[in-house]
Formats: C-alpha cells, sequence, structure tokens
C-alpha cells in the first residue's frame, strides 16, 4: 500500500488498521500549514466522488494498493468549481429553447424532461456560487450585478422558480414558456456576471 500527495510519496504514521479518513487527518495537517485543502481522493487510480467518500473513509487503507490525495488552494478549488457549473449552464440553454418550444406546441412530458437538467444544474450554480465565496472568504453581499444585489439576484431567482412551479400546478404553460423565453434570459445573464465576478477574485485566493 502506497500514499502520494500530489503524485509524491507521502510518509504517514499510523496503524496498519487505519482508515483512509484516519490517513487524511495526517495529509490535512500538512496541507493545512501550507495554506492548501485536499481536493480530490484517488483509490487505485479512480476518484472518490462525493456518494461515495463516506464509505471509503471509513475503509481500511490497506485495502488498496495505492491512495493519492489531491491538494490545491481554495481559489484553485473555487475556480474550478465555478468553470464547471458555468460550462454546464452555457450547454443547458438549448434545453431552455427546447422545451419552450414543446410547451408552445403542448408537448408537455417531453419539455419537462428537457427542463428536469436544467433547473438542477441552476440549483448546482447556486450552490457553487455560495461555497466557492465561502471558502474564499469572499463578501457576496458587497456584490452588485447589473445594479441590484446579490440578495436581490438570489430573491428574484426564487420567485422566478416559484412562478414556474405555479404555472406547471396550473397548466399554464403559456406562462411557463414565457418565463422561460424573456425572464430567464435575464437570470442567466445575472449569473453568468455573477460567477465571473467570484472567479475572478478566487484567482486571488
Amino acid at each position: 500500500m502506497s500514499i502520494f500527495l500530489d503524485d509524491q510519496p507521502f510518509e504517514v504514521d499510523v496503524p496498519t488498521s487505519a482508515t483512509v479518513g484516519q490517513v487524511l487527518e495526517t495529509v490535512l495537517n500538512d496541507v493545512r500549514a501550507r495554506h492548501r485543502v485536499v481536493a480530490a481522493i484517488r483509490c487505485d487510480g479512480a476518484e472518490v466522488d462525493a456518494e461515495n467518500i463516506q464509505q471509503v473513509l471509513t475503509t481500511p487503507v490497506d485495502s488498496y494498493a495505492r491512495v493519492d490525495f489531491v491538494s490545491g488552494t481554495a481559489g484553485e478549488l473555487a475556480v474550478d468549481a465555478l468553470s464547471q457549473v458555468q460550462a454546464a449552464l452555457g450547454e443547458l440553454q438549448i434545453n431552455r429553447q427546447q422545451a419552450v418550444e414543446k410547451l408552445n406546441q403542448g408537448q408537455i412530458s417531453e419539455a419537462m424532461e428537457l427542463l428536469g437538467p436544467f433547473f438542477e444544474a441552476w440549483r448546482r450554480a447556486h450552490e457553487a456560487v455560495l461555497q466557492s465565496a465561502k471558502l474564499i472568504d469572499f463578501d457576496l453581499t458587497a456584490v452588485t450585478v447589473d445594479d441590484v444585489n446579490v440578495s436581490q439576484v438570489f430573491g428574484d431567482f426564487a420567485e422566478q422558480l416559484r412562478q414556474i412551479k405555479e404555472g406547471l400546478e396550473a397548466s399554464d404553460h403559456v406562462t411557463v414558456a414565457d418565463i422561460l423565453s424573456y425572464e430567464a434570459d435575464k437570470t442567466s445573464r445575472r449569473w453568468t456576471q455573477l460567477i465571473e465576478i467570484v472567479k475572478q477574485a478566487a484567482q486571488d485566493r
């Protein structure tokens, strides 16, 4: 069993029965001293995802031939997370356009299938902005987009989602299509600007 940190062998003084989580604590002591954080864990070459992280952390480390820990600065992690959601939002804009077409054609179930991933991307974008700002200690309350503060951006976004939900529940597909056609453009522009602002701040952290 071998332990690596950023592709360099890492010596750990833990019992042979130690879990991955216990080894992680030792690794964290090292990276924190260098003002870095652990960005990823790979076991035998496979990156551990959020769904399996708890199980892996309680697994004896000698269950694997090699365990890699990857570190980065807070700014690097924030930029990476924000870039991923930014790309996802850009790719899913076509989903919104196609969903509007389906709604106008009365193909409601098909529209819902398209909107599911679209709304999930917005949820992840919201989380990424909040978590990234916290990670780099960036004050979002001081940010304005389109001459409005972030709290209003979030509030307008929540209101838009509420109107879409109510429209779908009332089978008012015309209103939903209108919101997705016009109001969503403003929302997309604001979120793009907000993500860019936080990314720029993260690059200096």
